[in-house]
């Protein structure tokens, strides 16, 4: 299968680069997966079809932007040039992920939404949880690559580590700004995220013959250190001091309770095992 991620970007046109555009095109980040398998025609009616895993549904839901958060964003525009286009590589020199892709029109491709549901402030938070679990993943693996002989796999890995890297600091950098002019939309915002869980659709992995590949391929990565639900916990108590979220003050009463909720899933306030390490379990692998 082939996973293709389409985030919020803040790149435009004609507009500048933090601007927003229409907000018909204010999407969330989708996860496109394309199964390998190529289904011939059906020529016996009874013929057993390959296994297809089963897609996650849930409930869409499409945040409006009301007009003053457009205006807080339109506000950072100079910020985000000034901040955030100093970590982008001129395009040209960058591979494009669509050039080693499937066609996204052709069959066996579906659309995955992480639930971010059209909010730039749960996109944001996503996707810096999700560029350091894929920077800490791809970096692991290219450890093992290097360790085991096989040098231009440890290099592949290595560049998109540090590619995942410097998308993860222009993620943080937008959500730590977001905290400092909008404290109480983006701890809940943080909050509703973490209750939904941080996971990507690598569950619909499928090679055409393991049926549990998913949690083969988890029970993998979880033994030989490439992604664990250690790092899970680890991801989400690095954000919560890089943001300063237990240092939060002016909150409404539901931004209190989202500030303790957050703070109480760190490692350091939980006892052996916490449900922070437990709910990383059920996502080891879902980052990578």
């Amino acid at each position: 299968m082939a996973l293709k991620l389409n985030p919020i970007t803040f790149q435009s046109r004609k507009y500048t680069p933090f601007s927003l555009p229409p907000m018909a095109s204010l999407r969330s980040p989708k996860f496109v997966v394309a199964s390998v398998l190529n289904s011939g025609p059906k020529e016996v009616e009874n013929v057993k079809k390959p296994f297809s895993p089963p897609l996650e549904v849930h409930v869409q839901v499409t945040h409006s932007m009301p007009p003053q958060k457009i205006e807080l964003f339109k506000n950072l525009e100079d910020w985000a040039e000034q901040n955030i286009l100093v970590h982008l590589k001129p395009v040209e020199k960058c591979w494009q992920p669509q050039d080693f892709l499937p066609d996204p029109a052709s069959e066996g491709f579906h659309d995955q939404d992480p639930r971010t549901e059209n909010s730039p402030y749960l996109g944001f938070i996503y996707t810096s949880f999700q560029e350091r679990a894929t920077f800490i993943s791809h970096g692991n693996t290219a450890r093992h690559a290097k360790e085991h002989g096989d040098i231009k796999l440890a290099q592949i890995c290595g560049t998109i580590a540090s590619d995942e890297k410097r998308h993860e600091t222009a993620y943080t950098k937008i959500v730590e700004k977001l905290f400092e002019i909008d404290p109480d939309g983006t701890i809940l915002a943080l909050a509703d995220m973490m209750k939904k869980k941080i996971s990507m659709p690598a569950h619909l992995m499928y090679d055409g013959r393991d049926n549990n590949l998913f949690e083969h391929f988890s029970a993998v990565t979880q033994r030989l250190g490439v992604y664990t639900a250690k790092d899970y916990a680890d991801i989400l108590e690095f954000l919560v001091g890089r943001w300063k979220v237990e240092e939060l003050t002016g909150l409404s009463g539901e931004g209190r309770k989202a500030q303790d909720y957050v703070c109480g899933l760190t490692p350091r306030n939980q006892t052996a095992g916490g449900k922070i390490a437990k709910q990383g379990q059920t996502n080891t692998g879902h980052a990578i």
